[in-house]
């Protein structure tokens, strides 16, 4: 038997895997919930590097997500407001927004660990139930690599357990006053990358530092650095006006 490492087929299952990302022309909820630079770049067109560590882990996560999202009885329901687009990824007793993550499971201690570690989902989520005008939605978190506690204790011994994938949901309820000051936040984003592709100037709003860390603009961004003074009030205005379209 001959045995030799066949990379063209590698290659094409890797390109087949990425994916080939187009310049979107509309605003999303996740788009306006990212750094305001990212998405400016993806909708300039603006070349994304990606490594392919990280082609595996999304595709990961759109399998597993994918197959979560046929549990419940609606699927992939799309709303648009104020023309920006919500793709809701299902909706069971309530609205629902599914998530896969390789954080910790052991990281939420409670309740109030929900809000801390995942307010980007929050919001994502508070957004949705605005679309619908739903007051309460579920929060469905696929920790895919479980608690990172690998040891536990079993007839007085230490044990290791490995890997144990773990799932948890809960419930939100947030008040009207919650969900239109969110609705407004991604309004503000949507007028400053308005504002950035009709002058070519990324915009001053940055986004989280661990988005820094993994993004495939970093090459071109200026990261924090000041790039023009910005009042976010006179953009919004502008826009409201029609002065940028």
């Amino acid at each position: 038997m001959k045995v030799k490492e066949n990379n063209e087929v590698r290659n094409k299952v890797v390109k087949a895997l990425s994916g080939k990302r187009f310049p979107s022309k509309t605003y999303s909820v996740t788009g306006l919930l990212a750094c305001p630079r990212r998405t400016y770049f993806i909708m300039s067109g603006a070349h994304e590097i990606t490594s392919e560590s990280q082609v595996f882990v999304f595709a990961k996560g759109r399998a597993l997500h994918n197959e979560i999202e046929g549990t419940f009885k609606f699927r992939e329901l799309h709303r648009e407001v104020d023309n920006i687009r919500g793709d809701i990824d299902a909706v069971g007793d309530r609205v629902v927004e599914i998530y896969t993550t390789n954080i910790s499971s052991g990281k939420v201690k409670g309740v109030d660990d929900v809000q801390k570690l995942f307010g980007r989902k929050v919001r994502q989520l508070m957004a949705y139930c605005y679309m619908t005008e739903e007051k309460v939605g579920d929060l469905v978190i696929l920790f895919m690599s479980g608690d990172y506690k690998r040891i536990t204790e079993a007839n007085g011994k230490n044990v290791y357990v490995g890997i144990r994938p773990e799932l948890k949901c809960w419930t939100l309820e947030f008040t009207n006053d919650e969900l239109k000051e969110n609705w407004k936040k991604l309004l503000d984003n949507k007028a400053e990358i308005e504002l950035a592709l009709k002058t070519g100037i990324p915009p001053l709003i940055v986004g989280e530092e661990w988005e820094c860390n993994s993004c495939g603009f970093n090459h071109i961004c200026l990261g924090d650095e000041p790039v023009a003074p910005r009042d976010i009030n006179e953009v919004v205005a502008r826009v409201m006006e029609g002065d940028i379209k």
